[in-house]
Parts: C-alpha cells; structure tokens; sequence
C-alpha cells in the first residue's frame, strides 16, 4: 500500500481528469493531469492561499489563457539561429497577446491576488514584438503584404503580370484563332496556362505541347508570348519566396532575442491555468475553499463525494483529529460506508492539492501521508487471497507511516474468522493510532463498536437505516454505533420470515441486547438531530 495506491483506490485520477477539463492550454492540462497532494503544511497552504485569490477574482472574471501555445520547442530554435514557419510565430504573437492582457488583469487587482501577481509578473508584455508579428502574419501564419515594403511591391507586381497571361491567353480564346480551338476555354497544366488547339492546325499557333487529350485530337499549346509572361511571373514568385523567407528569418531572431522570457511566460501562465481550472471546477461543484488549520485534522459540514450526482449524493458531516484519533463506521452493507470514507479521503487529496471542495464548509490540517485500504484488492499475479492481500497492504503502510498520517480502512480485519478477524482489526487500529495516525474505517464486527466506545481517541459512527422502510439512508450519523441489519435486509429481499426467525434463534442473547440497545442509540440520535435542526431554524428565526 503506497500513496499513490491510496490516489487510485479513492479515484483521484478521476477528480484529475475533471480538472484537466477545465484547463485552456495544453501544458496547463498536462500539469493538471500530473497533479498530485503535498504533505508539507507551508506548501498546502500556499496552493490554498492561490485558489482563494483565484476564487476571489471569479465575480468579475477570470482571464482567459486560450490561445497560449506550447511553443517551448520552436523557442529552443529560434534562440539558436533557427527559422520558424509563420504557423508558430503567429502562435507565439497570439501567445504573446493573451500573456500581455492576462497580466494586465491580476495587475489591476493585484490588491486581491497579490501571489497571483507575482506569478502573473513573469508573463512576458513584449509590445513591439507582439506588434510586429501580428502585422507581418494572418492567423493561419500566412506572411501579410504589410510585412515589409519589398514583399508589398512584389504582390504587386505579381497580380499585375498574372492579369497580363489572362489578358493574353483570353485574346486566343475570343479573338481569330478562336476557330482554331476544339473549345473557346483555357485551362492549366503543371501551372502554366494552356489552349486546346485541334490536332490538325498544330503549328499554327506557336508554342511548347503540355498534353495530348487521350483521343488525340487535341494538344495543349502553351503560346510563345504567353509563356515568356509565364517565365516573368515565375521570376517574381521565386522574389517573392526569397523575400518571405527573409522576413521570417528576421521574426525568428526576433523571437529568439526574447526566447528565454517568452519560455517562462508559457511555464507561469501553465501554473495560472492550473489554479483558475481549480476555481472553475470548484465553482461548478459548489464547492468551497478549505480553511487552513494547524495539525492533521480534516472537519466536513454538508460534504458531497465530487464523482457523484449532486442531486442525489447525501451530505455528510464529520470532524477527525484532534481529541479523535479514529471513527469507526457500522452499519448495512448497502448503507454507504465506502462512499463517505472515499470522500473524505479525496476531500483531503483534493485540499492538500489545493482544490476546493463540495461542502458547506471544511477546516483542513495538513496530514504527511494519505494510505488506503479499500474494497476487494487481492493480487491474482500474486495468487494472494482477499485477506492476504489486504494484510500485505497494511503491513507496508505500517512500516513506512508517519505521524499525522490519514489512514483509510474499508472493512479492517474482514475475510477471514470473525473471531481472530476482530481480535486482529482491534491491534491494528491501536498500533495506527499508537504510531500518530489518524484513522476512517469501517466494520461489521460489534466487538469494535464496543471497543470503539471505551477507547480514548475513538468515535463510533454509523450509516443511518430506515426501519419502517427497510432501506438505508446513506445518512453518516457520529456518534452512535449502526447496527448491520442483516436480517432485516435478508427479509426484505424475499428470505422466508420463518428463515429469519430461525436465524434469530441462532443469535446469542447478549448479541440481541447489543443489537436492541444500539437501535435505541439511533432512534435517539436520529430525535436529537430532528430537535437540533428545529432549534437551529427556531434561533435563526428569530435573530
């Protein structure tokens, strides 16, 4: 079990591709995809304190960063005496353009980003080149008549002695050898300009045969005096490439004087779309930018997991660390155990990234590892079985834990016999918390519910259970340990009530008074919090 083990098994390449989603440029998406947790407090709290500045830019706007190319390879040319097509100059010079008005943006309110503005300093504001290139060269890179006097008389010229071979070669086609022509039309052959003279009056017209028709019965005559037009026209397109080709060698050395500031405004301009990504996706998940608190504790108020319907995913609330070492989580199967452990795990990823979060609020404290067990991770390569592999996962997060670490536990000690299962899951969670780590599980077994209750730095919690409708609530409820509810879920999907009764039976009594009693501590619960909500709406009421 490593972290990056722990990144995959709670889907944050899922949140990652999100975010990348929300990204304007390419190296901003590569870095958005390659994005991975600090766990050094300083560090977080700096990503933090730059999504907050971003989130504080929102209301009027964040600066568009579309149209900033990676151009760090034709930079790399340019700077060494290379020459640059005009498709990526006129990339650079819209690069340029969009640094230039980005950085005028956070500069005028810099008294709200102040860390943005240092980043958004690096971004190059180089006026006369930005100019130069968006004078010299169209969108697509094509070179502009306006990009020299030179290459302006040359177009010219060129359109004047193109009109000259159409002026030409029409007074064939219109005039007395029109008779001479299979048709009255020219048309072109390897680029020159040909009439379709008849076989018969070959010679008559003076000139070099381009083609034969596949009949015979026409060549393609290109005349004499059309062709010495043709030669002048040639002649002032080979001026106009050479001319073309200076020019875009002067943009290349231009570019290239300015390749090292140009580089690093693409590098910054990256970072800032990385953070305005983490703004936007915030934004659309409603979310909230964590606030920042000393130790490894997370606190969660009306959380939503991020991957999941936000119409439909319930909220939970919960405060680990601090006096809490461990909650440890009870209840049925389907009830939503592993949901609430995954969101909080990537509710710590995604913080300690510096993302916002869907939740009313959160306090976060930065914690030095993230480790996750969760769900069926059996290797088959290693013919390992569900227990084992589990078992081999935690061995190695024990062996290179750290204080303050976040461990996740879904179904600690499960797959193997309940008895040595439970025995083994409570020394466990006492050697986790012993060595500094802060800990989520959950559990079937009701000795840890009992063992929860009495250990200091222990909370139970539960997965709330209708029992009127027999279907869970998906509802985290701290505090009170959840019963599994098995047989009550068994009857509701057909099991024979005289089965169940036999089952029942089966169960100890001290199992049965356990059961009743935490039935009891949910009902009472689940009245305390209708009471809480309605004092809360009555307080609000009246202030």
């Amino acid at each position: 079990m490593s972290a990056m083990h722990a990144l995959g098994v709670i889907e944050f390449d899922s949140i990652l591709a999100m975010l990348a989603d929300e990204t304007e440029t390419s190296l901003g998406r590569q870095q958005a995809l390659a994005t991975v947790p600090d766990f050094e407090p300083d560090a977080v709290r700096f990503r933090i304190t730059l999504t907050g500045e971003g989130y504080d830019l929102l209301p009027s706007g964040l600066p568009t960063l579309k149209g900033i190319p990676d151009a760090r390879h034709s930079l790399v040319i340019a700077s060494k005496e290379g020459t640059l097509d005009g498709e990526p100059l006129a990339q650079i010079g819209r690069g340029l353009s969009t640094m230039r008005n980005a950085s005028l943006s956070i500069e005028n309110r810099s008294e709200l980003a102040p860390h943005l503005f240092k980043i958004a300093k690096n971004l190059p504001r180089l006026d006369r080149l930005e100019s130069l290139l968006e004078q010299s060269l169209d969108g697509d890179g094509t070179v502009r008549d306006s990009a020299s006097p030179e290459l302006g008389n040359l177009r010219q010229r060129k359109v004047a002695a193109g009109r000259r071979i159409l002026e030409r070669i029409q007074s064939y086609i219109s005039g007395r050898t029109r008779d001479l022509l299979s048709d009255p039309i020219y048309t072109e052959r390897d680029g020159r300009f040909v009439i379709p003279l008849k076989a018969e009056n070959k010679g008559k017209i003076k000139g070099i045969v381009h083609d034969t028709s596949a009949s015979g019965q026409t060549v393609f005559v290109e005349p004499d005096d059309v062709v010495q037009l043709g030669n002048q026209l040639r002649e002032i397109e080979g001026e106009e490439r050479a001319e073309i080709q200076r020019i875009l060698k002067d943009l290349s050395g231009r570019v290239g004087q300015h390749a090292p500031e140009i580089a690093a405004g693409i590098e910054s301009a990256a970072v800032l779309d990385e953070i305005f990504a983490r703004v936007r996706l915030g934004s659309a998940m409603s979310g909230t930018v964590p606030v920042i608190v000393d130790g490894p504790q997370i606190k969660v108020r009306d959380g939503r997991h991020p991957l999941l319907d936000p119409k439909i995913a319930i909220p939970l609330s919960l405060a680990l660390g601090g006096e809490t070492d461990a909650i440890l989580i009870t209840g049925p199967n389907t009830g939503g155990k592993t949901i609430s452990i995954k969101t909080i795990g990537l509710f710590v990823a995604m913080g300690q990234s510096g993302m916002m979060l869907p939740a009313a609020e959160v306090k976060l404290g930065c914690f030095s590892q993230i480790w996750a067990d969760i769900g069926d991770e059996q290797s088959l390569q290693q013919s390992l079985s569900t227990f084992s592999g589990h078992i081999k996962n935690i061995a190695a997060a024990l062996q290179d834990l750290r204080p303050g670490a976040l461990v996740l536990f879904d179904e600690v000690g499960a797959g193997t016999d309940p008895a040595e299962g439970a025995s083994l899951a409570r020394a466990l969670l006492l050697e986790f918390q012993r060595k500094g780590a802060k800990i989520l599980a959950s559990t079937h077994y009701g000795e840890l519910k009992i063992f929860a209750s009495d250990q200091p730095g222990f909370v139970n919690a539960s997965m709330e259970f209708d029992v009127k409708s027999l279907r869970p609530t998906y509802r985290l409820m701290v505090g009170t340990p959840g019963s599994s509810h098995a047989l009550k879920i068994a009857l509701r999907y057909g099991i024979p009530e005289g089965v169940i009764q036999v089952a029942e039976e089966g169960i100890g009594i001290q199992e049965r008074d356990i059961a009743r009693v935490i039935e009891k501590l949910e009902t009472a619960q689940k009245q305390a919090q209708r009471a809480q909500s309605e004092a809360d709406r009555l307080t609000n009421r009246l202030k």
